[in-house]
């Protein structure tokens, strides 16, 4: 939600945050949150707007649809 409205985010780098954010140009991952944070106060805002784009509904659906995988069909 940050993202989408151009702020970056400030995470821990562990599985979620890391799997988004790409550091230091979207958001900064450090264990120091208060270090992160006044990192993230030096990035361009227009980066993650941009970054939660890739995320809308239509992009998310594609991505859901071409993972799923055929099934047999049940026998009678």
């Amino acid at each position: 939600e940050a993202m989408a409205c151009g702020v970056p985010v400030a995470a821990h780098h562990v599985m979620g945050p890391r799997d988004i954010i790409t550091n230091g140009v979207d958001g900064v991952l450090d264990e120091n949150l208060e270090k992160a944070a006044i990192a993230c106060l030096a990035l361009d805002r227009t980066r993650p707007r941009q970054k939660a784009l890739q995320y809308s509904w239509d992009a998310s659906t594609a991505l859901f649809l071409n993972h799923l995988v055929p099934t047999h069909p049940h026998q009678k």
